[in-house]
C-alpha cells in the first residue's frame, strides 16, 4: 500500500510526503530539504508521532485522505515504541526545565 499527502511548511511551500509499506517494511519519504538529504523532517515526525495536521491541511488538495494516511502508519508496531518513547522523553523534558528553574532560584 502506498499513500501519498501534502505537507505544508511556515513559509508556505508544499511538500509530497509518502507513507509505504511496499519495501516489506514501513518508509516514510519526504521530498523537503530535510528529507532529500536523508535527514528525519518534521513532516515524516508528524506522521510518525500522529500529529499529522501539525504539519497536514486536511482542507489542501491530497490531503483528503489524511486519517487512512494515520492509521496505516499506526499499523505498524515500531510506531507505537516510538510513541511511548516519545511520551517519556516529554515527560523527562518537563522535569529537565523544572529542575533548570530551581538551580537557577538556588544559584541566583
Amino acid at each position: 500500500m502506498k499513500y501519498e499527502v501534502i505537507a505544508s511548511t511556515s513559509t508556505g511551500e508544499y511538500y509530497p510526503v509518502v507513507a509505504s509499506d511496499e519495501s516489506g517494511s514501513l518508509t516514510i519519504t519526504c521530498n523537503c530539504t530535510k528529507g532529500k538529504n536523508g535527514k528525519i523532517c518534521n513532516h515524516r515526525l508528524a506522521l510518525a508521532s500522529g500529529t499529522p495536521k501539525k504539519a497536514f491541511n486536511p482542507n489542501k488538495a491530497g490531503n483528503e485522505k489524511i486519517e487512512d494516511v494515520r492509521s496505516f502508519v499506526e499499523s505498524f508496531p515500531a510506531i507505537s515504541v516510538f510513541r511511548e518513547l516519545n511520551a517519556e522523553l516529554e515527560v523527562l523534558e518537563d522535569r529537565v526545565k523544572e529542575i533548570k528553574r530551581q538551580m537557577g532560584m538556588i544559584l541566583n
